[in-house]
């Protein structure tokens, strides 16, 4: 049952970020809930699932190692990686304004801040459901 709790965090961390994006009265679309937000959904299952991974087969494990390897990676990509992508594609847009095909994304990374509450949402919320299913 404990796969389960990062796939909840997930669902959990989506409806929060449309719910923010609700109050502060921005623009509703698959493209915002899934690039980009406040937490970072991307963070946090993979901060639930290195929590649950280190709860249930402790922290000295190799599948927490593991765990905790891929998250780094998913947590770089979710920042710097998207970053430099927003960056390139804003200058693409500049070199071919003239152009006929609509503009690239640029928004299409996580800020710090998005990513350290996805990471605190992740793993608390993981503590809350294993304490909670026991």
């Amino acid at each position: 049952m404990t796969y389960l709790i990062p796939l909840l965090v997930f669902g959990f961390g989506q409806v929060l970020k449309l719910l923010i994006r609700l109050v502060q009265r921005k623009p509703l679309s698959i493209r915002n809930l899934l690039y980009g937000g406040m937490p970072s959904t991307h963070t946090a299952i993979v901060a639930s699932l290195a929590t649950v991974v280190g709860v249930s087969e402790g922290i000295s494990s190799t599948t927490f190692g593991i765990t905790l390897i891929f998250s780094l990676i998913v947590i770089y990509d979710a920042t710097r990686l998207r970053a430099i992508v927003g960056e390139h594609s804003s200058i693409l847009n500049k070199l071919r304004a003239d152009a006929s095909q609509p503009p690239l994304p640029e928004t299409v990374g996580h800020t710090t801040t998005q990513v350290i509450a996805g990471i605190v949402f992740g793993i608390a919320l993981s503590l809350l459901l294993l304490m909670w299913l026991g």
